[in-house]
């Protein structure tokens, strides 16, 4: 009894010493991220995954437990927290313990709500590299050339740089090049498997990784505090700055909602007030519809010089998670109607014949009323042939590029800074339905992100000229 009194506590010892030995690893990896407040993912979530996974060795092992027969069988598992932002450059590795019968496995990043019955990379706001023929998949089934394909043995690493929002793989140590920009911001490390026998472990940092991303994350800590310090500061006079710092206090009052008082400022200042009240206004009164939790309203308490603290008991503008909950809130009011979408606070309707049109209109605007949700008419359009709606124009013909959009590309220069070329890249990105290849197509412009000097090569500007006269093309 007392030899097994000592093992299990030598055991336990031991244990304890592993664990702290792992999290020490993540603090030193990690530094700046306060995991009271922003978790870090450390395991795979056994309640945000398809049920044809499987967990195992403490949430770390998935294995697929489906038919896999079709793709309709294919199965994502996310991680209990997503990415930090205040990792500034995050990084895992995924190893293939068996390929099963077709290697079928997908690894990337997704959205929390993103469909799991689906590889990573096929829906939108999820992101993918696929085993079976090395290809990226960006939020869409159809995927672009990108690397090697992988199989049993293989360790597959995924970095997310979160300063220039970008994602990169690696493959048994080896970098393999940037494969997604313009990410957005809190997304979740994923797997997916489709066939049967498809076995992997995820490493998110307790044991040492096969790539060495220390040296990156201290580059990119480097660089970032150089560009902050090297951050060209122009010579202004007294009055200019004072200007822009007029500004700056007038776009906080905006954001934050203080309307009246931001107008009264730029009057009282001589600046230009161009913001438009009441699209401000009409946020602000669509919020207020939203009742504040008692286990959340905690978050919205704030400070005021007469009333001490004060906590809301409804939705405030100015709150950032307040517009994705009144976009939840809209898309359960409108759920059920037939040819309905929102967007934020974006509503579009349509038909094939303006007979249904009518009923989808009636329906709408019935469950709106219903809810005491008010519409602007100056906003509002009716019964139009065509309509242009987030970044893009629909008709009779299909969705086609916004004619406002690639007019201002049109009339746009040469990209003269990285920041410049981060744009460009990011818009030619959103309309990657319409460039075929564009991983390939977009891969000399891409490179010149990582250069030390930044400077156009022939072969840059040829796929700028390509890819700009693509945008601008009816």
């Amino acid at each position: 009894m007392a030899e097994s009194n000592e093992c299990e506590i030598i055991e336990t010892t031991q244990s304890n010493f592993v664990q702290n030995q792992s999290v020490d690893r993540l603090k030193l990896l990690y530094p700046m991220v306060n995991e009271e407040e922003t978790p870090l993912p450390r395991s795979w979530s056994p309640k945000d995954k398809y049920n044809y996974i499987g967990l195992s060795q403490n949430n770390l092992r998935v294995h697929y437990k489906g038919y896999g027969k079709t793709h309709k069988d294919a199965a994502s598992v996310r991680t209990t927290h997503s990415i930090p932002a205040a990792c500034g450059l995050y990084y895992f590795e995924v190893k293939i313990v068996s390929k099963g019968r077709d290697g079928y496995m997908g690894i990337g990043l997704s959205a929390h709500g993103v469909n799991v019955n689906r590889l990573p990379g096929w829906d939108k706001n999820s992101y993918g590299y696929h085993g079976d023929d090395g290809h990226s998949f960006c939020s869409s089934g159809t995927g672009q050339p990108y690397g090697p394909t992988f199989t049993t043995g293989d360790v597959i690493g995924c970095g997310v740089n979160l300063v220039d929002n970008t994602a990169f793989y690696t493959k048994n140590g080896h970098h393999l090049g940037i494969a997604f920009t313009d990410l957005p911001p809190n997304l979740y490390p994923t797997v997916g498997l489709q066939t049967p026998g498809e076995v992997v472990d995820a490493n998110f940092g307790q044991a040492p990784f096969v790539f060495d991303i220390s040296d990156m994350i201290s580059e990119l800590r480097i660089r970032t505090r150089l560009q902050i310090v090297n951050f060209p500061a122009p010579d202004y006079e007294q009055g200019k700055w004072q200007d822009i710092l007029h500004k700056m206090v007038s776009t906080y009052l905006v954001h934050h909602g203080y309307c009246a008082t931001a107008e009264s400022f730029a009057h009282s200042t001589g600046q230009i007030f161009q913001e438009d009240l009441h699209s401000i206004k009409n946020r602000q009164n669509a919020f207020s519809h939203l009742p504040a939790d008692d286990e959340y309203s905690h978050a919205l308490t704030f400070n005021t010089p007469t009333r001490k603290l004060v906590r809301p008991t409804r939705a405030v503008y100015g709150a950032a998670n307040v517009p994705a909950v009144w976009e939840r809130r809209l898309k359960e009011i409108l759920q059920g109607i037939k040819n309905v979408e929102n967007f934020f606070d974006d509503i579009i309707a349509w038909s094939k014949t303006f007979e249904e049109l009518l009923i989808v209109f009636d329906t709408c605007l019935i469950r709106l009323l219903e809810n005491s949700v008010c519409l602007n008419r100056c906003k509002c359009a009716f019964a139009t042939n065509s309509v242009e709606f987030l970044g893009h124009k629909l008709d009779i013909q299909g969705i086609h590029k916004s004619d406002s959009h690639f007019k201002a590309i049109r009339g746009a220069p040469k990209p003269s800074t990285p920041q410049e070329l981060k744009l460009f890249i990011g818009k030619v990105t959103y309309y990657n339905s319409f460039i075929p290849n564009l991983a390939t197509k977009a891969r000399p412009l891409r490179d010149m992100l990582f250069t030390s000097s930044f400077q156009w090569s022939p072969t840059a500007d040829k796929a700028y000229k390509e890819l700009k006269n693509i945008l601008i093309s009816p």
